[in-house]
C-alpha cells in the first residue's frame, strides 16, 4: 500500500488563508463589477448631489446697486398771481393842518386821458422813478439866490431827500432841490403847494440847471402807508388811467373821501385821480419801460449834479 504524501503543516494554513480572503485584485474587480455601481457609499453620493443647506448656512443675497440715474433739475415754483386787494380796507383818512388861507388858483381841469397818451407827455427816454419827502420850503428871496434869478414867486423851490430808487431797487440818502409850478398866491386847481414832510414818488427831471430839478407833472404821486402797505395816489390836472390785468391793484377804487385832500391850502385842495399799490405800480413801470426801450437812469449821477445850499 502506497502512503499518500502529506503536505506540511505550513502550506495547507497557506491555503486556508488565501481562500477565506481573497487577493485585492479580485475585490477591486468584485466592485467595479455594474451590477455594484448603484449601491454607492454614502460618502461617496455627497460629490453628485448637493446636501440641501440649513438656515444658518444659507448664503444672504448679494446686494444690487441700482444703476444712477441723473436727478431732473428742479422746476421753478411759478410766481403767485398779485392777489386784488379790498380797497374799502384802505381808506385814505389823514389830516393836515393848512399854512396858507384862500388863494387864487388856475382852473386846469381836463378830460381823461390813458396811459399811452400820457407817454407823449414824457419828457425823456431816460427814466428814474424815486421816493422823496419834502424837508424845507426855501422863501423866495432864497429861492431866487439859489436860482439866480427873479422868479416873482412863480415857482416855489423845496429842498427835498431822495430815499429810493425803485427802477434800479437801491436805497439812497440825497439831498436835492425841487422846483414846482405855482406860487403863493396862485396855485393849480388841484395840485397846491408841498407841506414840509409830505412824501412823494416820480421821475425827478434833470433841467439841466446845477441847482434844483422838477418832478415830471403828469406822473406824481402822493404817498401813503395805510394798515401797513405804501398806497401811491396821483395828482394831476386832468385824470389818466395805468391799468394791467397782471396787476389788479393798479387802479383801486378811490372813494369819494379820498378824492379831494386839504392839504397846505385851505379852499384849493389836492385832487388825486387814481389809487395805486406802490409795490405794483413800480413793478408795472420797471415791466413797461423796459418794454419801450426805456434807459434806467440811476438817481445818483443826477443828484451829484446838483448843488445842495
Amino acid at each position: 500500500m502506497k502512503l499518500k504524501k502529506i503536505l506540511p503543516l505550513s502550506l495547507i494554513l497557506a491555503f486556508t488563508l488565501t481562500a477565506c480572503n481573497p487577493p485585492a485584485d479580485l475585490i477591486t474587480e468584485e466592485l467595479s463589477d455594474p451590477d455594484f455601481s448603484e449601491t454607492l457609499p454614502l460618502d461617496e453620493t455627497s460629490e453628485t448631489e448637493p446636501n440641501e443647506p440649513t438656515e444658518t448656512e444659507q448664503e444672504e443675497p448679494e446686494e444690487t446697486t441700482e444703476p444712477e440715474t441723473e436727478e431732473e433739475p428742479e422746476e421753478e415754483p411759478e410766481e403767485e398771481p398779485n392777489q386784488k386787494l379790498n380797497s374799502a380796507d384802505y381808506v385814505l383818512d389823514v389830516k393836515f393842518e393848512p399854512i396858507y388861507g384862500e388863494v387864487e388858483f388856475f382852473d386846469t381841469t381836463g378830460a381823461e386821458i390813458n396811459y399811452e397818451e400820457l407817454q407823449e407827455f414824457i419828457s425823456s427816454g431816460m427814466m428814474n422813478f424815486v421816493k422823496y419827502e419834502i424837508l424845507y420850503q426855501y422863501t423866495p428871496k432864497e429861492a431866487d439866490i439859489i436860482k439866480g434869478e427873479t422868479s416873482k414867486n412863480d415857482n416855489p423851490l423845496y429842498r427835498a431827500r431822495v430815499t429810493y430808487d425803485y427802477l434800479n431797487q437801491k436805497e439812497l440818502n440825497i439831498e436835492v432841490n425841487l422846483s414846482k409850478p405855482g406860487s403863493l398866491e396862485q396855485q393849480y386847481y388841484g395840485d397846491p403847494l408841498y407841506l414840509v414832510g409830505q412824501k412823494f414818488v416820480s421821475p425827478l427831471i434833470d433841467v439841466g440847471e446845477p441847482d434844483w430839478c422838477l418832478a415830471e407833472p403828469t406822473l406824481i404821486f402822493a404817498l401813503y402807508n395805510i394798515n401797513g402797505l405804501d398806497f401811491a395816489y396821483h395828482i394831476d390836472f386832468e385824470h389818466i388811467k395805468i391799468t394791467d390785468q397782471e396787476y389788479p391793484n393798479l387802479d383801486m377804487e378811490l372813494f369819494d373821501v379820498e378824492k379831494f385832500v386839504i392839504t397846505s391850502t385851505s379852499n384849493n385842495p389836492v385832487k388825486y385821480t387814481q389809487k395805486s399799490l406802490l409795490s405794483e405800480l413800480a413793478a408795472f413801470f420797471i415791466e413797461d419801460w423796459t418794454t419801450r426801450g426805456y434807459v434806467f437812469e440811476s438817481f445818483d449821477k443826477l443828484g451829484s449834479q446838483m448843488e445842495v445850499r
